[in-house]
């Protein structure tokens, strides 16, 4: 369940963030960055799974907004935090020290979250959890109906769109302050501010 999966993700995410504050070559860097993307992979299903457990289909649009846009709030108030944590202890002491906090949050979130099935809840509580839930009333998908999302027009435009939205966030995350200190011979400072501006832009839209 979420419990474990989303706290094993955080914490071997958080681990290989440290990680990349130690290494001493590009190949080492490229192994602890592929080792992240590893640990990042179960936050989204999870996500879902907490507020598909924990919210009553009809209120589950609001949660979901803010667990979205956290994404891009998160994006958007890094890069200044970033440089300013580069200024004073250096890009390998920001790496090591974003790993030992994430290491914290991921304990805690294994010790105070429990998964619905292991919380006892009123038969009231079920019901309303579940009332018009299609998830509550069916088993699990076999592996046709999996296969079958793929002959899906609508699912092939989300993952398109999805696409699109990662490259250019990526864009902007990855070259934007490598091409304002180039071009514009912005000092780190600077640079974290204006690499900023893009994602809140993003937030709010």
């Amino acid at each position: 369940g979420p419990r474990l999966m989303l706290g094993l993700g955080m914490f071997f995410w958080s681990l290989f963030q440290a990680m990349s504050g130690m290494v001493h070559n590009f190949t080492q860097f490229v192994l602890v960055r592929i080792g992240m993307g590893i640990g990042e992979a179960p936050m989204n299903p999870c996500g879902v799974k907490v507020i598909n457990d924990w919210f009553n289909i009809k209120e589950r649009g609001r949660p979901m907004g803010f667990f979205n846009a956290a994404s891009t709030i998160g994006v958007a108030v890094s890069p200044p935090i970033l440089a300013a944590m580069m200024l004073v202890m250096g890009w390998r002491g920001m790496f090591i020290t974003i790993g030992v906090l994430g290491i914290f949050l991921a304990i805690g979130w294994y010790m105070l979250y429990r998964n619905r099935e292991h919380v006892e809840l009123t038969a009231v509580e079920q019901a309303y959890l579940n009332a018009g839930s299609v998830n509550a009333r069916r088993d699990p998908l076999s592996f046709a109906e999996w296969r079958s999302l793929f002959r899906n027009r609508t699912m092939w435009g989300m993952m398109l769109g999805f696409s699109g939205i990662n490259y250019t966030a990526w864009l902007y995350l990855a070259w934007l302050p490598g091409y304002l200190q180039t071009a514009y011979n912005l000092d780190l400072k600077s640079t974290g501010l204006m690499a900023a501006i893009p994602f809140l832009f993003g937030a709010a839209g």
